[in-house]
């Protein structure tokens, strides 16, 4: 029988998941990117992980299939990103703490 406590998965409360309703797939992304590097002590994304633009460009990145197996990468621009993260703020999912060099944000309501 396996173990039902699983250290590596993370959880999201519903009511996160309301205010996420509507935020868009790039902004729910990155929210589920900001929670993967969270520091559970602290709710911190970004303190002992170093976060940059280039960073959520890549793990946000999805591939466009085009015809038959012809795929195409597709990574946010600068503003697509900034847009993202200001819906997250605007909707008091997270929090920027950082400085506009530094990408620090913290985690609302988990």
């Amino acid at each position: 029988m396996s173990d039902p406590c699983n250290y590596d998965a993370f959880r999201v409360p519903y009511a996160s998941l309301e205010f996420l309703i509507g935020a868009g797939p790039l902004a729910i992304a990155i929210y589920f990117v900001l929670l993967s590097v969270t520091d559970p002590k602290t709710s911190l994304a970004g303190a002992r992980t170093i976060i940059s633009r280039q960073m959520l460009r890549e793990w946000t990145e999805r591939e466009i299939r085009r015809g038959r197996g012809l795929q195409r990468a597709y990574q946010a621009t600068d503003n697509e990103l900034r847009r993202a993260l200001e819906e997250l703020e605007r909707r008091q999912l997270i929090e920027r703490t950082g400085s506009a060099e530094r990408l620090v944000f913290r985690m609302l309501g988990i």
